[in-house]
């Protein structure tokens, strides 16, 4: 719900009088190119991911074992949690 709301919020941001406006001075040139920015947006979003999913698919493994191989909260399930983790 709070994603929608934020979504929309963007949109009517971008689609109003507010998407013209300019971060900087009139004819001033962008610090970094639009290539330059994609490749910063799409870093960042690895780096969260590979952040939060490096430890919560192990810890997740840990609880509920994949197909049942081992006791949940064990030794055998944090190994095979890790070896799973580290395949994907």
């Amino acid at each position: 719900m709070a994603t929608t709301g934020f979504v929309l919020f963007i949109f009517f941001l971008a689609f109003s009088r507010f998407g013209n406006l300019r971060l900087g001075q009139e004819n001033e040139l962008p610090e970094f190119s639009f290539t330059s920015w994609l490749a910063m947006i799409f870093s960042g979003g690895m780096g969260v991911g590979l952040v939060f999913w490096g430890v919560a698919e192990p810890i997740m493994h840990l609880n509920v074992p994949p197909l049942g191989l081992a006791e949940p909260r064990s030794v055998e399930a944090a190994q095979l949690g890790m070896r799973y983790s580290f395949f994907h």
